[in-house]
């Protein structure tokens, strides 16, 4: 008769990582992939964060058949296994991953209740598979709705034709701009946006995605290319630029255009003083992303040259107000 399968919740710190590397070594390897217990140990080893993540496990008897991480990007945003683990969670391949999952997600959600977070967020491939159907199945069933389609763009800037910018726009770095004028303008062209991620957020978790996702992160910040454009002193757009997402690749990390700045062309000013300037820089690439359903955002940054690279389906579930 088979055991049953216990639940426990446990801080980063108590977790023997290099059991959670075999197990998710060997799930993945079975798709084709070709990773190591030793690389994924050393990945876990070597997670930054600033709260500690917790790990949620699924033990028959003593043998691990599944576990998810709750990484806490701040103080309001929790992710169910981000980064390298893909956004779903991590199941043992003979095991029924439909009850197992919903048991996993339950645990997350009973310690995302408790908690100080006000929403847990994952990301996964779009891929039309039958997995997806199933975790698509559990999230809405768990009250998660599909937020964003996010669609990863990347264009290639070895051949890249510079342009001459013959308007007369002003401009300067974004980091020379003081951090109360750049979140004003940034909440003000959100709040007015199509981007149905931001529209989702409170007014606090803007705050604290502001300080913590937009200018206190890791990547670095590409300062020719991430840039406030000005007008009666006060910033009216943006553009902020990291080093991420692969070697010599420029990341557009966000874009916006104040709501009575729109439609004379700001936008494509800032993308085309990115793409320059890290052409000029010798950077390789340049990408973004952008949800799907947000048309004219994906069709200036298509009609620039980018093309789809992959999409993930984005899923939020928030605490009631």
């Amino acid at each position: 008769m088979a055991k049953t399968i216990t639940y426990t919740t446990k801080n980063y710190a108590e977790i023997e990582l290099a059991e959670l590397a075999k197990l998710s070594v060997d799930i993945w390897n079975a798709k084709g992939n070709q990773y190591t217990v030793e690389g994924f140990t050393n990945w876990l080893k070597n997670l930054e964060y600033t709260i500690e993540p917790q790990i949620i496990q699924a033990r028959r008897d003593t043998q691990l058949v599944g576990w998810v991480m709750l990484f806490a990007h701040s103080k309001t945003e929790l992710e169910l296994n981000p980064f390298a683990l893909g956004g779903l969670p991590i199941i043992e391949t003979n095991e029924d991953k439909e009850i197992i999952a919903n048991h996993l997600l339950k645990e997350a959600i009973e310690y995302f209740d408790q908690s100080m977070y006000t929403r847990i967020e994952l990301l996964f491939n779009k891929e039309g598979s039958e997995e997806e159907r199933i975790y698509k199945r559990i999230y809405t069933s768990n009250k998660f709705e599909l937020i964003e389609q996010i669609c990863h763009m990347r264009i290639d800037l070895t051949n890249y034709q510079h342009l001459r910018e013959k308007r007369k726009i002003e401009f300067k770095p974004i980091s020379q701009f003081n951090d109360d004028d750049f979140y004003n303008c940034l909440y003000s062209t959100f709040k007015d946006t199509e981007d149905k991620w931001m529209l989702s957020l409170s007014d606090e978790e803007i705050k604290d995605h502001f300080e913590n996702r937009i200018l206190n992160i890791s990547f670095k910040l590409i300062e020719e290319s991430s840039l406030g454009i000005i007008e009666d002193n006060k910033m009216i757009a943006f553009s902020v630029v990291r080093e991420s997402h692969g070697p010599q690749n420029g990341n557009l990390w966000i874009l916006g255009v104040h709501p009575s700045h729109r439609r004379q062309g700001i936008a494509t000013f800032l993308i085309d003083t990115m793409l320059n300037k890290l052409a000029e820089n010798d950077y390789k690439t340049a990408s973004l992303n952008v949800d799907l359903t947000n048309n004219p955002a994906y069709n200036l940054y298509k009609a620039k040259g980018f093309k789809e690279d992959w999409v993930k389906l984005a899923y939020v579930l928030k605490k009631e107000e």
